[in-house]
């Protein structure tokens, strides 16, 4: 069964696939919460007869993410542990598995320690979360879920112990100098490729345009009006439209069994991974942004300061799809238009992404972020 909901530009990929005709350089223009690294990350089951999706090494994949991997990896441990079925068990499996993607193996010996013990740790997590999945015994798999969970949810191995988000020059050249060198299929995934940075964007035209045999390039992009032009000219283009509301729920219900109904799929991964605390105050938050933007104005320095005072650094990590959450509330209440909410979500994005680091000076960055969506008009 897929993990996602189907859609015809979804339909439209995997029977090209099955046609033999699926191109090396594509991009899918997506907006949040569209199942887009979903159905990404399901291009490779598709093409590569015996892999089980699980495993890292086979096929080769590079994932580079933006979108903040905790989130659902806090909501799928606490759905397996609560519902302990296959599905959970998936659901799970698949979380971790989309922070490993960014352990390549061509990345291994660059001389530096802490990145070798990154590497060595993901190397254990692999290999428990192969016995996990293999593991019938319900009692022993939960607690290799304990184990798998209390390595994978460290922040440092989540973000690599990188600075910035996005793929680095030094790693795209290791990874296009190793796959290479490999025969059979490859696949580089790039998320928010808008938000990468210039050097390896720049870097990537001529790889995109000429991809070596068996390299399969798959950009995502929530704002394509952002990506560069000459990038644009050499993808095939699929949109992939957010599911409305049936269409998601009835997903949700017949994939994990879910009996309220979501706005989006964010929603259900904070309603499993928030306790009740957590979410009050991420909706007071949300809250006070939507009122300053309503006003056209920005809050005094001493507001931001006591609200931004709520924020612990987990949450921190996951406010970017709290507040799009509340901003598509908005838009569904007719108090927004749709047009205006895409604009405000891609300011909060691009100046979250754009910050120093993924935790810190993230005063500074929701300050120019609600300055730069005030301007949406």
């Amino acid at each position: 069964m897929n993990s996602f909901p189907e859609t015809e530009s979804s339909n439209e990929i995997f029977r090209s696939i099955r046609e033999n005709k699926f191109p090396q350089s594509t991009l899918l223009i997506a907006e949040r919460d569209s199942f887009s690294l979903e159905i990404a990350l399901s291009i490779p089951y598709a093409m590569v007869e015996g892999f089980d999706g699980y495993r890292r090494v086979y096929p080769d994949i590079l994932l580079s993410p933006f979108e903040d991997m905790l989130l659902s990896l806090d909501a799928s441990y606490k759905y397996y542990t609560k519902s302990r079925n296959d599905r959970g068990k998936r659901f799970f499996a698949e979380s971790v598995r989309r922070i490993l993607l960014s352990y390549h193996q061509a990345f291994m010996k660059d001389g530096h320690d802490q990145k070798e013990k990154l590497f060595a740790k993901a190397s254990d997590v692999d290999e428990k979360l192969s016995l996990f999945i293999n593991e019938e015994d319900g009692d022993k798999a939960e607690k290799l879920a304990d184990e798998i969970y209390k390595a994978a949810s460290d922040s440092t191995f989540v973000t690599k112990d990188k600075k910035k988000a996005g793929l680095t020059m030094e790693e795209l050249r290791s990874f296009l100098a190793y796959t290479g060198k490999k025969s059979g299929k490859k696949f580089l995934i790039l998320e928010n490729i808008e938000d990468q940075s210039e050097s390896v964007k720049n870097a990537l035209l001529k790889t995109l345009e000429e991809p070596p045999e068996g390299l399969y390039i798959i950009l995502i992009s929530k704002s394509p009006e952002r990506v560069m032009k000459t990038i644009l000219s050499r993808v095939r283009r699929y949109d992939i439209p957010h599911p409305d509301a049936r269409k998601l729920n009835d997903f949700l219900r017949k994939f994990y069994f879910t009996k309220k109904d979501y706005q989006s799929l964010s929603e259900f991964y904070m309603d499993y991974s928030l306790d009740d605390d957590e979410k009050k105050k991420l909706e007071e938050l949300s809250v006070f942004f939507i009122g300053a933007l309503k006003k056209n104005e920005m809050p005094s320095s001493r507001d931001m300061n006591e609200y931004l005072s709520i924020l612990t650094p987990r949450m921190t990590k996951i406010f970017l799809s709290a507040f799009s959450l509340s901003i598509r509330k908005e838009v569904l209440s007719f108090n927004i238009e749709g047009w205006k909410a895409k604009r405000i979500i891609d300011a909060f994005s691009s100046a979250l992404f754009s910050s120093t680091t993924y935790s810190t000076n993230i005063r500074a960055a929701l300050d120019t972020a609600l300055r730069e969506a005030i301007k949406c008009r």
